[in-house]
C-alpha cells in the first residue's frame, strides 16, 4: 500500500511515514524506525486496522483494513442496492443499509484514532513528568471518547442487522407470511434460505449476535459498559512501545457494574474491528443472495 502515510494497529500502536522510506513509531525511550510498517506485525504481534491514504486536501484519508489481509475493506453503495426491484421501498432500504454499515465503518475508524490519541497524550505526559521510569504504568481514568465510539459502533451494527433481517424476509418469505418475525431465530424458522447463507447467519449470530444485543441493551437501557469510569489500561512493550486497552465486560447481560466480569480481557477496538469485518461480509452475502433470488436482475 505505497500511497499510505500512516497506519494504526491494534491497541493504538501507530507508524507514520516521514521521508526516505522511514516509518516511525514513537516510544517512551525514543522511536522505532523501519523500512516497512508491516514489520511491526512481527515485532509487536499486532495487526494493522486503519490505513491513512495520501490525500493532498486532508493529509490522509482513513480506510479500514481486512482482518485477514492487508487489503482495504471496501464499502460501495452499489454493493448494497443491486437487489432492489426498482421500487421506492427497495431503493430506500438499500440506502439506509449503506448509511448504517457506513456508520459502523466510521465509528470503527474513529475508535482506532481515539486509541492512537490516548497513546499520544500518554507519551507527552510520561516524557514530561517521567512517571513511567521503573514503574508499572498507571491506569488513565476519564478516557470516555473510545467508549463513545464503541457504543455508537454497536448501535449501528444492530440497526444494519435489523434492516437486513427485513430484506431477507421480503425476498424469501412464504406468500402467506404477512408479519416479519421479531427475532433472527424466529425468522430462520419461517423461511427457506440457501444453505451457505443460513450457515453464515448462524455463524455470525453465534459469534456476535447475542453479545452485541446484550451490549446494546445494557448501554441504552441500563448503564454504560464502563460503569461510568472509562479507564484506559496501558502496557509498556519491548523497546518502550505503548499499547492501550479499553476493556468491555464479558457479561453485559449482568447490567450492573458490580457484577461485570473482565476475565476474558475483551478489548473494545479488537472486538469492534472484527465485528465490522464480519458485519460487512454478512451483509454482502445477504444482498447477493437476494440478488440471485431476484433472478440476477440489476436495477
Amino acid at each position: 500500500m505505497s500511497e499510505a502515510v500512516k497506519f494504526i494497529f491494534e491497541n493504538g500502536v501507530f507508524s507514520e511515514f516521514e521521508s526516505q522510506g522511514r516509518w516511525v513509531t514513537p516510544t517512551l525511550d525514543s522511536e522505532i524506525v523501519l523500512q516497512s510498517p508491516y514489520k511491526l506485525i512481527n515485532i509487536l504481534s499486532c495487526q494493522p486496522i486503519v490505513a491513512f491514504l495520501k490525500n493532498e486536501l486532508s493529509g490522509g484519508h482513513p480506510v479500514i483494513l481486512e482482518k485477514d489481509s492487508k487489503n482495504i475493506l471496501n464499502l460501495e453503495l452499489t454493493q448494497l442496492t443491486q437487489y432492489n426491484f426498482n421500487d421506492a421501498e427497495g431503493i430506500i432500504q438499500g440506502h439506509i443499509l449503506y448509511y448504517l454499515v457506513g456508520s459502523a465503518f466510521y465509528h470503527c475508524r474513529r475508535l482506532a484514532e481515539e486509541y492512537c490519541n490516548t497513546i499520544l497524550s500518554y507519551l507527552k505526559i510520561a516524557k514530561k513528568i517521567k512517571v513511567l521510569q521503573g514503574k508499572k504504568p498507571p491506569i488513565l481514568m476519564g478516557q470516555t471518547a473510545p467508549y463513545y465510539e464503541f457504543d455508537s459502533l454497536i448501535s449501528s451494527a444492530i440497526q444494519a442487522l435489523e434492516i437486513s433481517r427485513y430484506i431477507i424476509w421480503r425476498f424469501f418469505k412464504h406468500p402467506r407470511e404477512k408479519t416479519l418475525p421479531r427475532s433472527w431465530k424466529n425468522l430462520l424458522q419461517h423461511i427457506k434460505l440457501p444453505d451457505d447463507l443460513r450457515q453464515k447467519i448462524n455463524n455470525f449470530q453465534k459469534q456476535f449476535g447475542i453479545k452485541i444485543k446484550d451490549y446494546r441493551d445494557c448501554i441504552q437501557h441500563y448503564i454504560p459498559l464502563t460503569g461510568g469510569f472509562s479507564n484506559a489500561n496501558i502496557n509498556v512493550e519491548d523497546r518502550g512501545v505503548l499499547k492501550v486497552y479499553f476493556f468491555i465486560p464479558d457479561n453485559p447481560e449482568a447490567r450492573s457494574y458490580k457484577d461485570f466480569k473482565f476475565a476474558l480481557k475483551i478489548d473494545a477496538l479488537n472486538f469492534g474491528w472484527v465485528l465490522t469485518n464480519e458485519l460487512l461480509h454478512l451483509i454482502l452475502a445477504i444482498v447477493n443472495s437476494c440478488y440471485k433470488k431476484n433472478g440476477g436482475r440489476k436495477n
